[in-house]
């Protein structure tokens, strides 16, 4: 009996094994419902158990596939898809299944969301400006049709509240720009629109981050750098008292792309997932295991040349050196010798290289040391620094 025990104890240890896949990260567009999370990882679309475990890969298109977002029921699908060329709306059974195209029109549009009834998607795009694109948000039902823009003039961001009457929106800007402190026309602000009475109100003055506001019960949750060390973080509105309050407190990267299904958030943050229970603003990390082949990352051959960035010539025209994929390559302008690799290191990037006066030695930026401005000098015909 014991030797039985053990034995099956063995083989589920090897199934465990062989399901494992590598550490989920940098994942994209994550969306929660329920018990599920569904997010975009190497151009397709995977769900995993919002406590974590091995994910399942929903789309296998050569395509990109992203910004899914469940529908209120759980049962449904939308995303930006590329299955017949541009980028589209398509929506497909949540469990996987034949995507159904609903949006015919240019201009990238992206998956914001579902309407609180699930009859409609909701989703921006620029299609209807050429000269100065001017992004709106739009509506169209699952089974396709033409779409109908939303009643506010612009928009890129919304969530509306749980009755439909209201809805919160970014009414401009970029909601995933990186720069620090950032207060220029780029800037997200946060707009209150009631439907009923088609009337519009402004939720934040703060001049920077205001995105991804999220209507949860009787506050707003939205992402904003307003903190002293302006990194982007969690924040609550109370709708009624007005009042802003932190929920979050990194202090190393900005959380990214949160979404909501009202009761639960899921988020990014230093390319890792959390998810974040409204009720007591608990964090907690999610580990998704991903059974992938990693393709993308195998070693393979590449041929330098078609990724110059930068390039000089010496004084006597014998020789130039060039900057591709983060080495410096010195060649011959004739048949003298062969090019060689001047700096071969695959762990750091050189840029920028310049040919010394004499032809000998090369100067160039690198970031193998602590600050990426350091000039390293390395000699012009043979690898390695000097």
């Amino acid at each position: 009996m014991k030797k039985l025990v053990l034995v099956v104890l063995a083989t589920l240890a090897v199934a465990s094994t062989a399901v494992a896949g590598v550490p989920g990260r940098f994942m994209q567009y994550p969306d929660i419902q329920g018990n599920t999370i569904v997010f975009s990882w190497e151009r397709d679309l995977w769900t995993v158990p919002a406590g974590g475990g091995v994910a399942t890969r929903v789309t296998t298109h050569p395509g990109t596939e992203n910004a899914p977002k469940f529908s209120p029921d759980g049962k449904q699908i939308a995303f930006q898809g590329q299955y017949d060329g541009s980028p589209a709306i398509y929506v497909m059974p949540a469990a996987g299944g034949v995507p159904q195209r609903v949006t015919f029109m240019g201009a990238g549009p992206q998956t914001i969301g579902w309407t609180p009834d699930g009859r409609k998607i909701v989703f921006r795009s620029s299609h209807e400006n050429t000269f100065r694109p001017i992004t709106r948000l739009y509506t169209v039902t699952p089974d396709g049709g033409l779409p109908e823009q939303m009643p506010m003039e612009r928009g890129i961001l919304c969530s509306f509240s749980p009755d439909g009457s209201k809805l919160v929106y970014n009414r401009r800007g970029n909601e995933e720009y990186y720069w620090k402190r950032y207060k220029g026309g780029q800037y997200t602000d946060i707009w209150l629109y009631d439907i009923k009475a088609n009337s519009f109100a402004p939720l934040t003055d703060y001049v920077g981050k205001n995105a991804y506001p999220m209507w949860v019960g009787n506050r707003m949750y939205f992402v904003s750098d307003r903190g002293k060390s302006g990194i982007a973080n969690l924040y609550t509105y109370d709708f009624a008292t007005k009042r802003v309050e932190q929920v979050t407190d990194f202090a190393d990267f900005d959380v990214q792309m949160p979404e909501s299904d009202g009761t639960s958030i899921v988020f990014l943050q230093a390319g890792w997932m959390h998810v974040l229970d409204t009720a007591t603003n608990k964090v907690r990390k999610v580990t998704v295991d991903m059974p992938s082949d990693r393709w993308e990352l195998a070693d393979r051959t590449v041929n330098p040349r078609d990724y110059i960035h930068a390039m000089t010539v010496a004084n006597d025209g014998k020789t130039a050196v060039f900057e591709a994929r983060g080495d410096i390559y010195g060649v011959a302008t004739d048949d003298s010798r062969p090019p060689r690799n001047l700096t071969n290191t695959p762990g750091t990037r050189e840029r920028f290289p310049q040919i010394s006066p004499d032809g000998k030695r090369v100067a160039f930026y690198s970031d193998r040391a602590t600050t990426r401005s350091t000039r390293w000098t390395s000699r012009a015909t043979a690898p390695g620094p000097s």
